[in-house]
């Protein structure tokens, strides 16, 4: 009988996240349609923080009853499962080109928190001053994302503007 509640409990709780889910990209839109600020910043900023929160509450929560070992993997393996799933299935579903500037400067940040990781762990343990060098990268990482974002809406508004303006002198010739 407890298997059955269980199996029953994680299909209802699997729909009800993803019609959650399916809310907040709603959301997510319409916040980024009402604010001009890009879908991508969105994304890359207030979704990736949102969606991020439930496994920084277990890592919390893991930490605080000592299980330092729970709290790491949960991290790392959630950053691999993101990677691995998230990218797969938008490569199957909506394969796409990627804009070279933008990857490689986001790709290389995410190398080097990976590289930074790795070596802080080496020890065995991750030091406060260690933390604050991963959060400080997050800064870097999120400040990135804006800057790329707001490069992007001028690049956009120049093309507008030359797009009228060469209508303009088609119209203007005849």
């Amino acid at each position: 009988m407890m298997i059955l509640l269980a199996v029953v409990l994680f299909f209802v709780g699997t729909i009800l996240i993803i019609k959650g889910g399916d809310i907040f990209i709603d959301a997510a839109s319409w916040m980024s349609d009402v604010t001009g600020i890009s879908k991508a910043v969105i994304g890359a900023t207030i979704v990736s923080l949102a969606t991020t929160s439930p496994e920084c509450f277990v890592s919390l929560i893991a930490t605080i009853k000592g299980y330092n070992d729970l709290s790491i993997g949960n991290a790392v393996g959630s950053l691999i499962a993101n990677l691995g799933i998230a990218f797969a299935l938008l490569a199957i579903f909506t394969p796409g080109k990627i804009k070279d500037r933008l990857f490689g400067v986001k790709g290389n940040i995410m190398i080097v928190s990976t590289i930074m990781l790795l070596l802080f762990c080496l020890n065995g343990t991750v030091s406060v001053i260690e933390g604050i060098v991963l959060l400080l990268l997050f800064a870097v990482s999120t400040c990135v994302n804006i800057r790329y974002s707001k490069d992007g809406e001028e690049e956009r508004e120049r093309r507008q503007t030359n797009s009228r303006d060469i209508a303009i002198n088609v119209t203007n010739s005849k």
